[in-house]
C-alpha cells in the first residue's frame, strides 16, 4: 500500500497502515515526517522535503499544497521513467488507466 502524508500522522491513514499491516501488506509511505505514527509502520519510507500544512512558513502556497505539489512532481517522474524503460507512449498509458479505473476495486474493512 502507497500512502500519501505530509505529517505522517494522519489518523485515517495510520489506520489504514495498520489493518494493511496486519494481512500481510507491504506499507510504503511518502512524507516530509519519516518519524512518524505511519513512518513506524512503514515498511519502506519516501521522504520529501517540502512544507506542510504544519511548517510550511515562508511559502505563499497555502496548507499542504507544497507538499501535494511535490509528490506529483515526484509521481510523474517516476512515471516519466517506467514510460521510457516500458517503452510505451502516453495514449497506451491512458488506455490502460481507464480499464484498470473500470475494472480495479479494493475494499478494507476497519
Amino acid at each position: 500500500m502507497l500512502l500519501f502524508s505530509g505529517s505522517g500522522s494522519t489518523e485515517h491513514l495510520r489506520l489504514l497502515a495498520d489493518k494493511a499491516k496486519s494481512v500481510g501488506a507491504e506499507v510504503v509511505l511518502l512524507t516530509t515526517k519519516p518519524s512518524s505514527p505511519i513512518g513506524d509502520l512503514a515498511n519502506a519510507i519516501i521522504e520529501l522535503p517540502a512544507g506542510t500544512k504544519y511548517d510550511a512558513e515562508g511559502s505563499a502556497q497555502p496548507l499542504g499544497s507544497l507538499f501535494e505539489q511535490a509528490a506529483q512532481i515526484f509521481l510523474d517522474s517516476i512515471v516519466l521513467d517506467l514510460m521510457s524503460a516500458l517503452k510505451v507512449d502516453e495514449e497506451t498509458m491512458q488506455q490502460k488507466s481507464c480499464k484498470l479505473r473500470v475494472s480495479y476495486k479494493c475494499k478494507i474493512a476497519l
